[in-house]
């Protein structure tokens, strides 16, 4: 007779895995719901295993054991990532905000400016308190003249600003967990006329290498062309027009203006096609 369910250590591993964390974002975002969903899933893929090892012949031991480590190595990755989390200090008020530009402002279709800093240091304006902020901070500016659009990977600004910290779990949290999972821990908000240079630059070598293909794009290309040809290599949008972006998509093929696996693949064998006329080994 044919087996309907064949167990897979590697598997069975890795769901385990996904149940601890599910298991345990579900108790913390302290949603009813939530508890109950991911309660139910785990208790549903626990049954699921248990009746499988019951009818298992042999490794019902191993079985068992590295399962439940999976699932508790999840279950505690998670709960001290939370908790490292909420440990932050808290951010409130308004603060003199020092950083470096980490990613290409935008203009959102808000009207605002959107400007993403790292190495961000914080000076409460409420009593001086000093704070050297993980992660990064996105800052909604209240568009003036616009300069911070000019703003290049790397430059050093000074600005005066609110932040406040963003939470894990909260009635937003989908909305947050968009701002989380680009390291964006804190959002601010301000004006555009509180911004400036403090004439220091800072750029990675990939912050360099962009900010100048950037520069031989816009000598060489219309406004437009520059910004569809600087997005299809770095998956960066800011600059790409809301018409333009709006008929990639509409036409089907919105994945070209994003860097992607399918990328990669073509590079990788471009390279391994010059390298084999050398005769490259494999590594």
């Amino acid at each position: 007779m044919k087996k309907i369910f064949n167990y897979r250590p590697l598997v069975s591993i890795c769901l385990f895995l996904m149940a601890g964390i599910i298991f345990v974002v579900g108790i913390y975002s302290k949603s009813a719901i939530r508890i109950v969903i991911s309660s139910l899933m785990v208790a549903l893929l626990v049954a699921t295993f248990f009746v499988k090892l019951f009818l298992a012949k042999d490794h019902k031991i191993f079985k068992l054991v590295s399962i439940f480590v999976a699932f508790a190595v999840g279950a505690i990755a998670s709960i001290c990532t939370i908790e490292v989390h909420e440990a932050r200090q808290t951010l409130s008020g308004d603060y003199y905000i020092t950083g470096r530009v980490s990613v290409r402002s935008y203009r959102t279709d808000k009207g605002k400016v959107a400007l993403t800093l790292d190495e961000v240091k914080a000076v409460s304006l409420e009593n001086s308190s000093v704070y050297s902020l993980d992660g990064k901070v996105r800052i909604y500016l209240v568009a003036g003249d616009e300069r911070c659009l000019d703003f290049e990977l790397g430059d050093r600004v000074m600005a005066v600003s609110s932040l406040e910290k963003l939470d894990l779990f909260s009635k937003s949290s989908k909305y947050n967990l968009a701002y989380l999972t680009k390291q964006i821990n804190a959002i601010g908000f301000g004006s555009e006329d509180d911004v400036a240079l403090s004439g220091d630059s800072d750029p990675s070598i990939f912050d360099s290498i962009k900010n100048k293909v950037k520069v031989i794009l816009d000598k060489n290309m219309s406004k437009d062309y520059s910004e569809l040809a600087y997005t299809m290599l770095f998956g960066d949008k800011a600059g790409l027009s809301d018409e333009m972006e709006e008929s990639y998509y509409n036409s089907g093929i919105g994945h070209l203006l994003a860097v992607s696996g399918l990328h990669v693949g073509f590079v990788v064998t471009m390279i391994g096609l010059f390298l084999s006329l050398f005769k490259a080994n494999n590594k």
